[in-house]
């Protein structure tokens, strides 16, 4: 699926055409180990993984499109030479970052919420304090 896709997308959109057809095969892949996943042992929690994908997605796409406009409107007043393009692209990657984090948190994504437990509870010890555990 990866080869034909490959062939057939780099004609029309070139190099992009190599990544997308790799994601979208991988994407079919992971649709083809859960069927097989779920045909061999049950069922084991198809929908909460859905879910968290959704969620994932949605914080991917909303920091994809802040990010763009974040880039342009940098690059627009920043304009000159490869000083000015590194510039750009370090603040809109830290702005897509943050944008990114703080769409999982408010979207309540379980496990970042367990990894920020975890962090909070290797600071509070580090810093003199006592982890409950």
């Amino acid at each position: 699926l990866n080869i034909v896709l490959n062939l057939i997308l780099i004609k029309y959109i070139g190099h992009a055409g190599l990544a997308l057809a790799t994601s979208i095969s991988a994407l079919v892949c992971i649709v083809l180990l859960f069927r097989s996943l779920r045909k061999k042992i049950g069922n084991f929690g198809e929908e909460k993984i859905a879910v968290v994908f959704i969620k994932t997605l949605i914080s991917g796409v909303v920091m994809g499109i802040v990010t763009t406009i974040f880039y342009d409107f940098i690059s627009n007043i920043v304009r000159g030479g490869m000083i000015s393009q590194i510039v750009s692209l370090s603040t809109s990657v830290l702005v897509g970052v943050t944008v990114y984090f703080i769409g999982v948190v408010i979207l309540k994504i379980d496990e970042v919420n367990q990894a920020i437990s975890i962090i909070k509870d290797k600071f509070t010890t580090k810093r003199g304090g006592y982890s409950a555990k």
